[in-house]
């Protein structure tokens, strides 16, 4: 949307067969009729009385508050492997199988964990990511130990369907 407030929008369903709501999220409350307004000059009046438009204030939303240094490191803050700029963390995990068994593991996807491929085991990953100001040793969380290459040519794609079914596999720790 044009209007600065606005900051995204999105259809769901609202309860009723074949309806939708278009929720529209917004830093502070608008009036009814700015907000009105605004969908309408995006979408245009017929769309208002096709479809509920519901606003959700949300206050300020800063995705850049978690480029700093924090200890123990969650899921969702700045990481990297020490060559690239800096990615996000997916979610902290524990290993189920020897040699990994119950030890404290990171999980991300491989352009930020293991550089596009272009690693090697043992590689230094920092917290905050390099770009986010994350130096290696002094900032290290984790040593890359294994990860999923990632195949350009495709075929990774095609051994997942065949291997584990579409939509089974979405992320993986050995």
């Amino acid at each position: 949307m044009p209007d600065p407030e606005a900051i995204m929008s999105g259809l769901c369903p609202n309860g009723q067969p074949g309806r939708m709501t278009l929720n529209v999220y917004t830093q502070d409350r608008l009036s009814t009729e700015q907000l009105l307004a605004e969908v309408s000059s995006i979408a245009g009046t017929r769309a208002l009385s096709e479809i509920v438009v519901n606003q959700v204030p949300t206050g300020y939303i800063d995705a850049l508050n978690k480029r700093g240094r924090i200890r123990p490191a969650p899921g969702g803050v700045s990481v990297g492997h020490f060559a690239i700029t800096a990615g996000t963390l997916g979610c902290l995990c524990v290993g189920n199988r020897p040699p990994r068994s119950s030890r404290l593991m990171i999980l991300s996807n491989n352009h930020v964990l293991a550089n596009c491929n272009i690693c090697k085991v043992g590689d230094c990953i920092c917290q905050p990511g390099p770009y986010d100001g994350g130096k290696c040793p002094a900032d290290q969380v984790a040593i890359l130990e294994s990860w999923v290459p990632i195949n350009f040519a495709g075929a990774l794609t095609m051994w997942i369907v065949q291997q584990h079914g579409r939509g089974q596999i979405g992320c993986a720790v050995n």
